[in-house]
């Protein structure tokens, strides 16, 4: 006779562990935007934040930073990204790339297009638990696959946060094509809950911006950024301009439209800095809900077990 036991899982603890991941992932920076490169960023350069698990963003640039316009005046320039919260603390990002006329036969030599690029990108943010002043730490790389590679880069960065201070800096390696080639860093000052002024260097050009997010639904945001580079060593685009809209799959848990979330349960605590809004206290959950929750489980538990039995399994308990 075919035997089967099951055990009660200790419910209780099961949601009061994910009510402390909840808390951890609105306790992080809520600013951060898709970079026109590929990643969550502060202007061109990557931070150490990474798209929050289940986030889908699409973004559009009117730039493309690791080079210059190859048709001033012609068709369209700039770049699609498309990036997912694959799981905590990992992102995966397309990029699509396009200079000129979208639409002509680039195997004519008469089309004023250069190529059109499809790239893929990813970070990872490294679980080193709670460090001081919300230190985060993350390793990536952009341009992966695709018919030809344009931009790869390979980086490391850390990011910390100092009261309404957030500060970034890191290393590259561009292999092909990339935009950061050494040391980058980024400084991002909040002066609101949706709005940031914005430096950085990228190894190549320093620029200035700012940031500002637009909550529209309770699931949907909007992001804007510009910037304008304030060096000029090379013919990166003078201006850009990069506008994103931020969606959560997974429900009221994360539809805060956070873009970096931490990935350690460790990191319970509140950050350095949490502006107002996103305070949360991690008591969302009541002893009655836990309750509820618990009971509804066991219901279900006894009702599969009892479903079992009828297919010829004996000996099933439930505890």
């Amino acid at each position: 006779m075919k035997k089967l036991l099951l055990l009660r899982p200790d419910f209780r603890g099961f949601l009061i562990a994910s009510n402390l991941t909840v808390s951890v992932f609105l306790s992080t920076s809520a600013l951060a935007q898709l970079a026109p490169s590929g990643y969550i960023g502060a202007i061109n350069t990557p931070t150490a934040d990474v798209l929050g698990y289940g986030q889908l963003v699409g973004s559009l640039s009117n730039t493309i930073p690791e080079r210059g316009r190859a048709y001033p005046g012609v068709g369209w320039f700039g770049g699609s990204n498309l990036g997912f919260g694959l799981a905590p603390g990992v992102e995966a990002v397309g990029r699509l790339t396009y200079d000129g006329d979208a639409w002509c036969d680039t195997y004519n030599s008469t089309c004023q297009s250069s190529t059109r690029d499809l790239s893929f990108g990813g970070k990872y943010q490294l679980p080193f638990g709670q460090l001081p002043f919300n230190s985060r730490l993350a390793v990536g790389m952009s341009d992966y696959g695709g018919a030809a590679t344009h931009y790869r880069q390979y980086y490391g960065v850390g990011t910390a946060n100092l009261g309404p201070l957030e500060i970034s800096a890191g290393t590259a390696t561009a292999t092909q094509g990339g935009l950061m080639h050494g040391k980058f860093g980024s400084v991002a000052l909040e002066l609101a809950n949706n709005f940031r002024l914005l430096a950085e260097s990228d190894t190549r050009e320093k620029r200035v911006g700012l940031s500002y997010r637009l909550q529209v639904l309770p699931d949907l945001q909007v992001a804007f950024g510009s910037s304008r580079k304030v060096t000029n060593n090379t013919d990166q685009q003078r201006s850009q301009t990069t506008v994103s809209l931020i969606y959560a799959l997974d429900g009221k848990a994360k539809r805060t439209g956070q873009a970096a979330a931490r990935i350690s349960q460790n990191n319970a605590s509140a950050a350095a800095y949490v502006p107002a809004a996103q305070n949360l206290s991690s008591s969302a959950l009541s002893n009655a809900d836990i309750e509820s929750a618990s009971d509804k489980a066991r219901s279900f538990a006894s009702d599969f077990a009892n479903a079992l039995e009828r297919a010829g399994f004996s000996e099933i308990s439930v505890g």
